[in-house]
């Protein structure tokens, strides 16, 4: 499994209701970063949602970090959070 490289929480602004996010990095990171300067592109980024929470989906959702980790190995930077 895919360990996050920073996990945080955002505070909402209209309640108690925290919001849990991860951020991932690509195993070779620096070398992302470095490649993307050297040709003049932006490092990659995405943002996964999990499924529905009413129907079962959750932050750890089998299917979403079957995603994180097929775009971590694309170069991405991924960013997933919990709706619950």
């Amino acid at each position: 499994m895919a360990e996050p490289a920073y996990s945080f929480t955002i505070p909402s602004l209209a309640d108690d209701t925290p919001l849990d996010c991860r951020i991932y990095h690509p195993d070779d990171f620096e070398a992302v970063i470095a490649n993307a300067a050297d040709n003049g592109h932006a490092t990659r980024g995405a943002i996964v949602a999990h499924p529905y929470p009413v129907l079962g989906g959750c932050y750890d959702d089998p299917v979403v970090m079957a995603v994180v980790r097929c775009l971590l190995k694309e170069g991405f930077v991924v960013g997933t959070f919990n709706f619950r």
